[in-house]
């Protein structure tokens, strides 16, 4: 047992490098939710969730499935995130509204495209404590968003820059109950931080003002799972993600440039939000030895989300309110795996991803809709020990429609912004290298 110690102090230093690069953020799942935790998931649009046991991803997803794994394992892998999500605004339509309506100007500045390119990744260990009980590690970001848009765009009243990132550290144990019956379950300590940040009208004719505003917290919760195994070309799994309730404070916040708030001022903040739970549920079953087929489906309750209410300490800066009046939604996949030789594994799949947002609530802070998965990836085996993995996916979004009403900063006014988000997409690229030692 030696070798537990010496491992675990060898993966110190790459575990402090990667907690440099995990927290950046994107938000290309339905809501915020990042779906991106397995390189070889991603090729068959992440369908089984985690109880296909041909990486380490079980860990997130169904920590039972840790059982179904020999040895001592490490993962890395890593996605490259690109999306296009531009707005078109209906003329005419954008203004902003002074003394009740009586003045009405119109909202100059350009259609923007607010999507951003990001790269996620994420990091698996498991290793045998005895030959049914099993200890694994991650480190993961499930959830993120990165919106950001011009400082002149139509809509810099309602959102300039919108950014969430997260850690998640979780060690989980499974243990095999029976031949055909195992258990997981682990602790999850998540790091959240946020930045919000807008433009603020000063009224006709006046140049705008700027706000932005930052915070953090530490909290906890902890992951559940069960799986069935019967024998080994057939598995169904249940895994749980509790919610991890977070108050993000943030201190000397700017606000400039607003002469009814005095000028330039900073503000201590605070919010409270609850990231929610998730269900994931997985059924594999292999076919003459050469076919796999996988079918998932996950369930989020993100009707925790119905506003985020952001309290400051300056008598000049009202409270203010971010609602989303969000509804719980969930996700369904299918996918094919091909296993062409003892080195080659090809793969593709779909997923059907729900919106939890309306067309009443949506924000171009996060601007989402209902989401089409397209998905194919191979792994590659150059001996036993090592695997490569490569997958894509294209992603098709519905249009998304906004039409908001934003009180404005000295509260004698209204910003209206609508119009709509046309033909938005992401194109996701894995890479992704699992080493048994």
């Amino acid at each position: 047992m030696r070798v537990v110690p010496q491992l675990l102090f060898k993966l110190n230093f790459l575990l402090i490098v990667f907690l440099i690069f995990v927290i950046t953020p994107a938000a290309f799942g339905a809501g915020f939710q990042i779906s991106e935790q397995s390189g070889t998931g991603l090729g068959r649009a992440f369908a089984g969730w985690g109880v296909i046991n041909d990486d380490l991803s079980n860990a997130f997803y169904n920590p039972a499935g840790l059982t179904q794994k020999k040895g001592t394992q490490i993962q890395v892998s890593g996605y490259l995130i690109d999306g296009e999500s531009r707005f078109d605004a209906v003329e005419g339509a954008n203004n902003t509204t002074f003394g009740g309506g009586a003045l009405v100007i119109p909202n100059s500045g350009r259609n923007e495209d607010g999507a951003t390119f990001a790269v996620v990744p994420n990091f698996y260990f498991t290793m045998d404590l005895t030959d049914k009980l099993k200890y694994g590690f991650s480190i993961t970001a499930p959830f993120g968003l990165a919106t950001d848009y011009g400082r002149d765009w139509v809509g810099r009243y309602q959102a300039n820059e919108s950014e969430l990132k997260t850690i998640n550290i979780n060690p989980s144990l499974a243990f095999q109950v029976s031949d055909t019956f195992s258990v997981g379950a682990g602790l999850v300590a998540e790091y959240a931080e946020a930045t919000l940040s807008q433009a603020l009208s000063n009224g006709p004719g006046q140049p705008d003002g700027f706000s932005e505003v930052e915070g953090d917290d530490w909290s906890y919760g902890y992951t559940l799972g069960v799986m069935y195994h019967p024998t080994p070309d057939f598995r169904a799994g249940i895994g749980y993600r509790s919610k991890i309730s977070h108050d993000l404070d943030g201190e000397d916040n700017d606000i400039t440039g607003v002469p009814a708030l005095g000028g330039s001022l900073s503000a201590d903040v605070s919010a409270r939000a609850t990231l929610p739970e998730t269900i994931h549920a997985g059924i594999f079953k292999k076919f003459a030895n050469k076919w796999g087929l996988s079918i998932g489906f996950r369930w989020t309750r993100w009707n925790r989300l119905q506003e985020i209410v952001v309290v400051t300490d300056s008598p000049f800066v009202p409270d203010g309110v971010l609602e989303l009046n969000w509804e719980n939604s969930y996700s369904a996949n299918i996918g094919i795996d091909y296993f062409y030789s003892d080195k080659w594994t090809f793969r593709a799949g779909y997923m059907f991803d729900e919106s939890p947002t309306n067309d009443n609530d949506r924000t171009p802070r996060i601007p989402d809709e209902d989401r089409n998965w397209f998905a194919v990836g191979a792994s590659y085996h150059p001996n036993d020990h090592l695997q490569l993995d490569v997958g894509y996916t294209h992603i098709l979004v519905d249009d998304a429609e906004i039409n908001l009403a934003t009180p404005i900063a000295n509260g004698a006014g209204t910003s209206n912004l609508v119009g709509e988000y046309e033909d938005p997409n992401v194109n996701i690229l894995s890479l992704q290298a699992v080493y048994k030692f």
